[in-house]
């Protein structure tokens, strides 16, 4: 494997004769954040119902769920340092302040974070709780992060995946019939889901084939622990589907890929007669892709590249507490 800098803060996983294989990237990431002043939860429940209220921001009421009494949707500039309607938007959700326990839960993009954007974001945390947006972030429990990678001019139908920690699986095909999504785990908890990502942004208009592998894992950190994840894809297989001598014949072959994505791998040969299991583990492991960096031995080095590309790293090592005092006597 060779890494091949690409600019500040980005890398490209390059394999020679193979599929080219980008660097992991944050695809979005969710936190909460627990407010121990009644009155600046107050403070901050009111001002996002005037925000929303108010055409001169860009917030917009979206329905709320489980615990939460309030949800909206912040949008941001964009890279061209616009904002659109369905542009990059934060998801904030507040529990009502007369609640016993109080607290905002957000969920963004970190990709689609830009210096107007920030600045953006500082502005409307600061009229909000007091603070900045990554000094908010610095208060932060973060419950789930996406990390996602894409493999360029590679076809989702030309491949078998594996999870060695999940077992359930799920394809997901598209009206033309071919297939869109495979998910690895169950939906609420850790997942990998593989994707078109090709046909997700340009649709039939698609020239070149991109795969998205995204590990969408269920976490409990604050900052400083994120920047200790373990590699998500240390356990993840690819497998390719041109095996020249199918071990029960091609018409075997395309149904056991069937029960793969179906099923899972472990799973779909469980099906199989005892005296065929031995054969189909076997062409599978002949047909590993030795392309696909599965220990991923620089996943510190990348992984930190992540988080300074996301933002994260800007967040502070101290910030103000979250109190309706400082919040007022900064507001002053």
């Amino acid at each position: 494997m060779k890494l091949k800098k690409t600019g500040k803060g980005k890398q490209n996983i390059i394999m020679n004769d193979h599929p080219t294989i980008m660097a992991p990237k944050l695809d979005k990431l969710s936190a909460v954040i627990n407010l121990k002043d009644k009155k600046l939860n107050g403070m901050a429940f009111y001002s996002m119902i005037n925000m929303i209220k108010d055409d001169s921001y860009c917030a917009t009421k979206v329905t709320q769920n489980g615990k939460y009494q309030l949800a909206a949707k912040l949008y941001y500039p964009g890279k061209d340092g616009l904002i659109y309607q369905n542009g990059p938007c934060l998801f904030m959700q507040m529990t009502n302040p007369n609640l016993e326990k109080l607290q905002v839960r957000i969920e963004y993009n970190p990709s689609h974070i830009t210096q107007a954007a920030e600045n953006y974001l500082d502005v409307t945390f600061m009229e909000l709780f007091g603070v900045e947006f990554y000094e908010f972030l610095y208060h932060a429990r973060f419950t789930r992060v996406d990390i996602c990678m894409d493999i360029i001019s590679s076809s989702l139908e030309d491949y078998l995946f594996k999870a060695k920690w999940k077992q359930a699986s799920q394809a997901i095909y598209g009206a033309n019939g071919k297939l869109q999504t495979v998910c690895l785990g169950k939906s609420g908890n850790s997942q990998i889901a593989i994707y078109d990502k090709a046909a997700q942004v340009f649709g039939d208009d698609a020239t070149n084939g991109i795969i998205r592998v995204e590990a969408r894992c269920k976490i409990k950190c604050n900052i400083l622990e994120l920047a200790n994840l373990e590699n998500p894809f240390r356990n993840f297989d690819i497998y390719s589907l041109a095996c020249k001598n199918p071990p029960l014949g091609k018409a075997h072959w395309l149904a056991f890929q069937d029960s793969c994505r179906a099923r899972g791998i472990r799973n779909a040969i469980k099906k199989q007669p005892v005296q065929n299991r031995a054969a189909l583990k076997k062409a599978l492991a002949s047909n590993s892709v030795e392309w696909w960096p599965a220990a991923l031995e620089e996943w510190d080095y990348l992984w930190m590249n992540a988080l300074e590309d996301a933002g994260l790293t800007a967040i502070p090592k101290h910030a103000p507490a979250l109190t309706i005092t400082n919040a007022v006597g900064l507001a002053a």
